[in-house]
């Protein structure tokens, strides 16, 4: 098996995805276009792997693949991007997943779906129009339909409020911190579950890429 990596003649930037295969000779090479191969994988340094899984970083000078001079500031801001839409997609889930209340006097789970979300929503605004309305039965999670007082109830969507809220603030605060990191092992170090502290290009027309024979 052989790496091979096709770049542009005018400033070594990699051209589409590198290959990895069995060909031994890269013949029909685009216009405009050089071939750096065969790279054998068994023999490959880190630096050819490195470049085969993230060609963006890369560019090829003098026949061999080096790190492009932005290297470091291009990866940690992909790295950053990556982290903050692993907290969004975390945040989302743990809101959807539901909530703890204690409205009734002892803690009993809720769902927070965007159904109940929406069902929640609802009730509370039949409840704000008519005040003839003194109970409501709702489903917990743990013990099945039970009814709440309108004050309970009431007590009930300010806890989901403030739950969905806690979990939105502790968003912000993490991608402030995932903002402000310098490196990459700042940026990794992050997670949703560690404790949170207080507070176009244009692109220039190319060769149509090739593949081996």
């Amino acid at each position: 098996m052989n790496y091979w990596f096709l770049y542009n003649l005018s400033d070594g930037s990699i051209f589409g995805a590198p290959y990895l295969g069995i060909a031994e000779e890269w013949t029909n090479i685009p216009s405009g276009c050089g071939v750096l191969g065969p790279l054998p994988k068994d023999s490959a340094p880190e630096e050819v792997v490195d470049a085969f899984n993230n060609p963006q970083y890369y560019m090829v000078q003098n026949d061999e693949l080096v790190q492009k001079p932005d290297y470091a500031a291009s990866l940690l801001e992909d790295v950053k991007a990556r982290k903050i839409a692993e907290l969004d997609q975390m945040c989302n889930q743990t809101i959807l997943a539901g909530f703890t209340s204690s409205a009734l006097g002892a803690p009993h789970q809720y769902d927070f779906d965007e159904e109940a979300q929406r069902n929640f929503a609802g009730t509370l605004a039949l409840l704000n129009v008519d005040s003839t309305i003194t109970s409501i039965t709702w489903k917990t999670v743990d013990a099945g339909p039970l009814t709440h007082t309108r004050d309970q109830f009431i007590q009930l969507c300010r806890d989901a409020f403030n739950f969905k809220d806690s979990q939105i603030q502790k968003y912000w605060s993490k991608k402030n911190q995932v903002l402000q990191s310098t490196t990459v092992d700042q940026v990794n170090a992050i997670t949703w579950d560690d404790p949170t502290p207080v507070a176009s290009t244009p692109v220039a027309s190319t060769p149509v890429a090739s593949t081996p024979i």
